[in-house]
């Protein structure tokens, strides 16, 4: 027996903050009032250190990691004290239960536990070296860690396979519900505060949304490690602090990240150079906060990707960068009558024509800027000028009485080509 443990100083209030009654009872009967109070204390620092790489985006907590990780400690303090074999407690069981409905991966539950195992020793040992006499502190430090290893493989081992379990029993359960939990936000724009706990975000947060679809929805390679890489550089780019993942009948992916104020403008730029998972597209959503914030970033993004659902080429949408086109897409068939009549002289499918409409979009896109234009398309200025003369001695109609609609006409000639096809 660890007679050492039942000695260990402790809040004389930590008990009334449990949050673990089972097992602090099951711990006050084998380890005394002193060792009890420490476990619920060490729970408590552990768990605000998770809190703090929660909110550095390190953790995907579910908001239930209390209770398990108190019950947890008390358990390894009282199989160190008894010599009893290690049972995964009751409350650590149900946190796992519902951090699989919640749709947690397996990965990230492990990384919580070995996260608090990792706090959990170094509190301990740094007890014990306290109240272990020197002559003994090497082998018990031993002896303790060894029963620290085995609890913890009990507890992987245990929680890993009820978390198999409930995942399979839940999972399409889940998708289910939670698809018809975020449609309910984005058809009626409210959403009962309890709804967070299903979808693993707070509302009341800044959202970003995105929706992911394969180009080829007849080969689609389905949710891929590469998308899960996509979807956390995206969240590291925009400080995220939690994801929403939605799958959808269609193919396409509904993602949400909530943070917990705007995006930096320089971090939404950033988002076109994070690399897409191999064959997909995807569409980004203004970002707003709270509940129509939520709703108005799904339905900017869903909007602009049935609108570029039709090109054939991997890219990144925005909406405050192409809303209006999508606008202009909720009607292909007058938006193609509309794009052949503005360009009609350089609206063939030749590379001479999409050449033209690609330099003279640039060019008036940068209010007139040869210098500018040249920049983006990476040619000389003179280049530029020749190519827009060109242009603009093929259009039947000159450009300076129309402006704005030759821009409007360029922009989605140039974003959806399939118009002109």
């Amino acid at each position: 027996m660890a007679d050492w443990i039942v000695t260990i100083a402790s809040d004389a209030g930590a008990l009334a903050r449990s949050q673990a009654p089972r097992a602090k009872d099951a711990a006050l009967d084998d380890a005394g009032v002193a060792a009890t109070g420490w476990a619920i204390e060490t729970a408590e620092q552990v768990h605000a250190d998770l809190l703090a790489s929660e909110e550095r985006g390190e953790l995907g907590l579910t908001g239930h990691e209390r209770p398990a990780l108190e019950a947890s400690v008390l358990t390894m303090l009282t199989g160190l004290v008894t010599g009893r074999p290690f049972e995964a407690p009751e409350e650590a069981v149900s946190q796992v239960r519902w951090a699989a409905r919640q749709g947690m991966s397996l990965d990230a539950l492990l990384r919580i536990i070995w996260r608090s195992h990792s706090g959990v020793q170094a509190a301990l040992i740094e007890t014990m070296t306290a109240a272990v006499p020197s002559n003994r502190l090497a082998e018990e430090v031993r002896r303790v860690s060894t029963g620290l290893l085995d609890f913890v493989a009990v507890l992987i081992d245990a929680l890993s396979q009820i978390f198999e379990q409930e995942s399979a029993t839940w999972g399409r359960h889940r998708s289910a519900t939670i698809r018809r939990a975020v449609d309910e936000i984005v058809d009626g724009g409210r959403a009962d505060p309890s709804v967070e706990d299903l979808l693993g975000i707070r509302l009341q947060r800044y959202h970003t949304a995105a929706v992911l679809w394969p180009l080829d929805v007849g080969s689609y390679p389905g949710w891929s490690s590469d998308s899960a890489r996509w979807t956390e550089s995206v969240k590291e780019s925009l400080g995220a602090g939690s994801t929403l993942v939605v799958p959808r009948t269609d193919g396409s992916t509904d993602v949400v990240w909530s943070s917990s104020a705007a995006p930096a403008p320089d971090a939404l730029r950033a988002l076109a150079t994070i690399p897409l998972p191999e064959g997909f597209s995807c569409a980004f959503g203004f970002d707003a906060p709270g509940t129509t914030g939520f709703r108005h970033t799904l339905l900017a993004a869903r909007g602009l990707a049935r609108a570029a659902a039709g090109t054939v080429r991997s890219r990144v949408w925005f909406a405050d960068r192409h809303g209006a086109l999508a606008l202009m897409m909720q009607d292909p068939g007058a938006a193609a009558t509309f794009v052949h009549r503005t360009l009609a002289g350089i609206d063939g499918t030749g590379t001479r024509d999409v050449m033209l409409r690609e330099t003279l979009l640039a060019f008036l896109e940068h209010q007139g800027s040869r210098t500018a234009a040249a920049e983006q398309l990476h040619v000389a200025a003179t280049t530029v000028a020749y190519r827009v003369r060109q242009a603009e001695s093929s259009l039947r109609q000159p450009v300076a009485d129309r402006r704005s609609s030759v821009l409007a006409a360029l922009a989605l000639a140039v974003h959806f080509p399939h118009l002109l096809a």
